[in-house]
């Protein structure tokens, strides 16, 4: 008789195994982490005194990635909008980027980049047609 193989992955560090529909859920939320990650192509030529930047970790609590893993509209209590960008055009990806902060998340950095997809097109939430005004007013 074979025997069956489990869907998990084995346990380290004393950690309790993980599903590897947990494992598939939170590798879907990547590339929302590697977006809030800043580009490493730098913009202009650094200055001959510029000394290199010791590299940034990010850190995302497991228990934001399972609860955000579970459904594709996510609720955060508390969040307090700090900056926002322009409506991206159509052929750039129809969004707008919001730098908020939540007491709701404790990763690090502490703040978080939401964006909301089809800006470019959908009316802003209760208004009656698509106006990039009424997005960045938010």
């Amino acid at each position: 008789m074979r025997s069956r193989k489990r869907n998990t992955v084995k346990s380290t560090a004393g950690r309790a195994p993980v599903r590897r529909s947990t494992l598939a859920a939170v590798a879907s939320l990547l590339p929302l982490a590697v977006s809030m990650i800043p580009s490493s192509a730098p913009t202009s030529k650094p200055s001959p005194h510029h000394t290199a930047a010791a590299p940034l970790e990010f850190t995302i609590p497991m228990g934001n990635l399972r609860d955000w893993a579970k459904t594709v509209v996510t609720t955060l209590d508390g969040v307090q909008v700090e900056g926002h960008s322009a409506v991206h055009p159509l052929d750039q990806d129809c969004e707008m980027h919001l730098g908020v902060h939540t007491p709701a998340f404790r990763g690090n950095p502490e703040g978080l980049v939401l964006e909301p997809m089809n800006a470019c097109v959908e009316a802003f939430p209760g208004k009656p047609g698509q106006n990039n005004a009424d997005w960045t007013a938010f």
